[in-house]
């Protein structure tokens, strides 16, 4: 408990890069679970600050201060002013913007990398957390939840997903806007071209398997189809 505490104090000290993010929410993630003990204390641990780095990541300005920052970083170049140091900054503090297509490498890139590594953590640390606790864990999750299902990067949304799927069958509910979003996701294009189709499959077989309503299997069979 102790090391968690330090990697969550690291995690929110001001000026740590995403990579150093990155590589604390990995760490985090190799930490050995178990249901006997203290295992499921550190299980909620585990799974309160990977909310609490979600939090932090889908709050981060996107439109209009990343705006401000790239007319600012503009005007620098424009001036012949410290470009390198001025493009630098403005990655760090726009990285959450995704109205542009960026290349590999980049902020943007590694915000993804980083989203999905903590729902993965999540994902492996809540069936070790107390029943008695999960309720409260999903009344802060789910919101963010649907907001990353709705992610460009697509592996992201899916991850999102196979979450919500895990934490709806902890907690015997149906979630009819689960259902929905998993369909839309079905519809996407990049369903085709994922880099890990095996995940959107997998979880859809089982999403499938476990619905009660025909009907709505019907509907992604002829999907399917």
């Amino acid at each position: 408990m102790v090391v968690i505490d330090e990697v969550d104090s690291f995690l929110f000290r001001p000026h740590v890069g995403l990579r150093a993010k990155y590589q604390a929410v990995n760490f985090l993630s190799h930490i050995f679970l178990t249901s006997k003990g203290d295992g499921p204390k550190i299980a909620k641990r585990l799974v309160d600050v990977y909310i609490a780095v979600f939090k932090v990541l889908m709050s981060c300005p996107r439109d209009s201060k990343g705006e401000k920052q790239s007319k600012h970083g503009k005007k620098k170049v424009e001036n012949g002013k410290t470009k390198g140091r001025e493009d630098k900054v403005n990655d760090s503090n726009s990285h959450g913007n995704h109205e542009m297509d960026p290349p590999a490498g980049t902020d943007l890139e590694m915000d993804s990398r980083l989203l999905s590594a903590l729902l993965s953590g999540v994902n492996r640390a809540l069936p070790y957390v107390a029943s008695s606790e999960v309720d409260d864990i999903v009344e802060v999750q789910t919101p963010i939840l649907f907001r990353l299902v709705h992610s460009e990067n697509f592996n992201v949304g899916v991850q999102a997903l196979m979450l919500l799927y895990q934490i709806s069958t902890k907690n015997q509910i149906a979630s009819d806007r689960f259902y929905r979003a998993l369909y839309a996701k079905l519809l996407s294009p990049s369903a085709v071209s994922s880099s890990k189709p095996e995940l959107f499959l997998g979880l859809l077989v089982k999403a499938m398997k476990n619905d009660v309503m025909l009907k709505r299997v019907a509907a992604f069979s002829k999907r399917l189809l």
